[in-house]
């Protein structure tokens, strides 16, 4: 079953900009699908004695298994947004790595083409127009399709060294999302291994510890209830109801997209996570992004901290013409024997458009 999580913010957050800064440290409002997965499974890891031992969290936290036959039964998307201005809320995904073919004018390519490309994120109904192959309008996208949905701020930091408790100043940046706009990510879910009601115990958690850095400073934490979830499979909102009473009618427009776009039948694949293949030679791209993860581990069961080993994946809005299967990326420094670090690499596909030349 596949379900929209949202999430409420309560202060700002810090997700660390795949692009690095000079002399501060950069962010971006957007959480990777293994940031998220990392959160999960850190609190998983924490309170796995309330899952009666289930067999497939005694692999993930054996360090002896090979991660190719470590299977998680949930797949997480990247960051999505939800403007909930409106009476329906509208629902935004990061845009796919092409400029459509079908125009209502093949001008508008030329006059309005990198503007479109610059885009980062197009609402739901544009993808979806995008999967039909419809005529676009590229003018009207860039008019009433959002574009902004978080603001950031530079804060000044001091570090004392423990030798010579020398001051060093540093700047850190901190994202803060705007006052009608929430963040969300898709959840598949394998309920046979792992129920919903699992799942939302791993939020109850997650919620309290913080998704990205800086949560001891009040970043990340978040709210959480029956108001933010919704599932994509069940059709008519009695059904709705009848799972969630707190479903609201505000969510029954996207929640219909969100089904519609699942159904479409096509050979090329839009992915709305990061992607670490298992064979990449397998892979027909037809466009795709490379984003560099690095950075520090964080363990819910050991004080350290280390670098991480690097790796590259695949970015979101990349766009296949294969089947797309994906691996755990095994990052744990050479150093460290406590546990295994994984990047998250297995794709959230979407089907793309029947056609592309």
């Amino acid at each position: 079953m596949k379900y929209v999580i949202e999430l409420n913010f309560r202060n700002g957050v810090h997700f660390g900009s795949d692009v690095a800064g000079y002399g501060v440290e950069d962010v971006q409002g957007i959480a990777h699908s293994d940031t998220i997965f990392s959160g999960l499974i850190n609190t998983l890891a924490s309170i796995s004695h309330i899952f009666n031992q289930k067999q497939w969290i005694k692999n993930l936290l054996n360090k002896t298994i090979n991660e190719d036959n470590i299977y998680v039964p949930f797949r997480v998307s990247s960051f999505g947004f939800v403007d909930t201005s409106q009476s329906s809320h509208r629902y935004f995904i990061p845009k796919p790595l092409i400029l459509p073919e079908n125009l209502i004018d093949d001008k508008q390519k030329y006059e309005f083409g990198k503007e479109f490309k610059n885009r980062k994120f197009i609402s739901i109904e544009t993808f979806q127009k995008w999967q039909r192959n419809e005529p676009l309008d590229l003018k009207a996208i860039l008019d009433e399709d959002k574009s902004l949905f978080w603001v950031e701020e530079s804060r000044t930091q001091n570090v004392t060294q423990s030798v010579s408790h020398a001051a060093q100043i540093y700047h850190t940046g901190i994202v803060f999302y705007l006052k009608d706009i929430k963040p969300f990510f898709l959840l598949d879910l394998d309920e046979e291994e792992f129920s919903f009601d699992d799942f939302k115990k791993l939020m109850d958690v997650l919620k309290y510890n913080g998704l990205g850095g800086r949560r001891t400073s009040g970043c990340g934490l978040f709210d959480f209830s029956d108001n933010d979830w919704f599932c994509i499979d069940i059709e008519t909102a009695k059904e709705q109801r009848r799972l969630n009473p707190s479903f609201s009618d505000q969510k029954i427009p996207g929640r219909a997209r969100f089904c519609e776009m699942f159904k479409i039948k096509s050979e090329f694949y839009y992915i709305f996570s990061l992607f670490f293949p298992d064979d990449v030679r397998k892979l027909k791209s037809i466009a795709y992004d490379l984003t560099q993860r690095k950075g520090w581990s964080f363990s819910s069961s050991s004080y350290e901290q280390l670098k991480r080993k690097t790796c590259y994946m695949f970015s979101e809005g990349s766009i296949f013409a294969s089947e797309l299967r994906g691996n755990l990326v095994n990052v744990t420094p050479q150093e460290f024997n406590k546990h295994r670090i994984f990047r998250n690499g297995l794709p959230f596909a979407i089907p793309f458009c029947e056609k592309i030349k």
